[in-house]
């Protein structure tokens, strides 16, 4: 009969897609999915906390470098006070030198600020290296978990996928074309008996439209619902 292969095929198919939904909806997958987000976000944080420790320590070496630089500036200064006669000429190098030393204290308190931040970025990298570690091996064992399902799913899987190869065979490659088609936009069964009487789709329910109409009036006739794009046939 002209559609036993197909509906054979969509019959042993449905029970192939059973399988891989159950592969798909298994906790196994839903664990593979949770650690590796779990992982990615540690490893995300630990790069954004090296990039955090690099921006630290090249400050620091910036106000290292302006410390050293006004260090010789004081001592410069002080040297030239204690030989200066001149009391206004005392006064002036002494404010400069005051201001100075206000200077360094201020970046005393700043390389405080940046050792504070460092401690916190590295007891923070710390930390989140731990989870990244804990989920690696998390995500590992939940991988051989998932891996171990899928082969046991593909192993009952096996018959169908060979039954279906022969069934490709024999079966009208445009019928197949559609099916497939309809398979991969999820609209399944693909087929769908057609009842001239009823005038509607056996899938979607709404009513067929003359010119479809017109293309199934008789036994082994088949056309696509306008409304689903299902396969609409008459049996034989």
């Amino acid at each position: 009969m002209k559609f036993d292969n197909i509906l054979e095929y969509q019959r042993i198919d449905a029970d192939l897609v059973t399988i891989e939904d159950a592969i798909k909806n298994s906790s196994e997958r839903v664990r593979v999915y949770n650690y590796k987000l779990k992982l990615d976000e540690a490893t995300e944080m630990v790069k954004r906390l090296q990039a955090e420790s690099a921006d630290v320590v090249a400050q620091y070496e910036r106000i290292a470098q302006k410390a050293n630089e006004l260090v010789a500036k004081i001592t410069e200064l002080e040297g030239i006070i204690g030989k200066a006669d001149d009391l206004n000429e005392v006064e002036y190098y002494t404010k400069m030198l005051s201001g100075l030393i206000d200077e360094l204290s201020q970046i005393e308190r700043d390389v405080n600020k940046d050792m504070s931040k460092a401690d916190n970025i590295s007891f923070e990298y710390k930390k989140t290296w731990e989870q990244g570690q804990k989920a690696t091996t998390a995500y590992k064992n939940a991988r051989i978990e998932y891996e171990k399902l899928k082969m046991e799913r593909s192993i009952e899987a096996k018959p169908l996928a060979d039954e279906l190869s022969k069934l490709t065979k024999v079966i009208e490659p445009r019928m197949l074309e559609i099916y497939k088609g309809l398979r991969a936009n999820k609209k399944l069964p693909a087929f769908v008996e057609y009842q001239p009487e009823d005038k509607r789709c056996g899938r979607c329910f709404m009513d067929i439209p003359s010119d479809t109409q017109g293309k199934l009036k008789k036994a082994g006739d088949y056309a696509e619902c306008p409304n689903c794009h299902r396969a609409l046939y008459i049996p034989d």
